[in-house]
C-alpha cells in the first residue's frame, strides 16, 4: 500500500485537489503535467508544471518534493528556476514549473507516491508520472 493513498485521476483538466473532508485547503496546486525524463541508468528529471492558488495572493517559501517509496521518505528541493522567480499562489492561480533531480528507481516505481511540501505546514498530493491522462 502507497505510503500516500492516491485518488483515481478520472479528469480531463486539471482541477483543484481537496484534502479529506469537505473543507477546501488554504493552498492547492492544480497539476497539468507530470513526466520523468531519464538522464543515464539511475537518475532524471521529474518535471512538474500547473499553477498555485490560494484565497490570497501569498509567496511560496521553501517548496521541495516528497517521494514515499516503499516507507522511505526522500526530500528533493526543486533546480534553481534560470529566471530566478519565486513561487506564488493566488485566487486566480499563478503558473509554476519546477524540476526535480530524482532516482529512476524511486520516480517510477509502483510504490511510490509524491507530494509538493511547502514550509513545514502544508503539503499537496501529486499524481505520479504517467497517471495524468491525456488531455484531447
Amino acid at each position: 500500500m502507497p505510503f500516500f493513498s492516491r485518488p483515481p485521476i478520472t479528469r480531463s483538466k486539471p482541477r483543484r485537489r481537496r484534502e479529506d473532508g469537505d473543507a477546501l485547503p488554504t493552498l492547492s496546486f492544480d497539476v497539468e503535467s507530470v513526466e520523468f525524463v531519464p538522464a543515464g541508468e539511475e537518475i532524471g528529471l521529474l518535471r512538474l508544471a500547473g499553477r498555485w492558488v490560494a484565497p490570497a495572493e501569498r509567496v511560496l517559501h521553501e517548496v521541495s518534493l516528497v517521494a514515499a517509496d516503499g516507507g522511505e521518505l526522500t526530500h528533493v528541493q526543486p533546480l534553481p528556476d534560470p529566471s530566478g522567480s519565486v513561487p506564488t499562489a493566488a485566487p486566480d492561480g499563478r503558473a509554476w514549473r519546477a524540476a526535480f533531480s530524482m532516482n529512476t528507481a524511486v520516480a517510477l516505481g509502483e510504490s511510490s507516491a509524491f507530494m509538493l511540501r511547502v514550509g513545514a505546514e502544508e503539503s499537496v498530493r501529486l499524481p505520479r508520472p504517467g497517471d495524468m491522462p491525456e488531455i484531447e
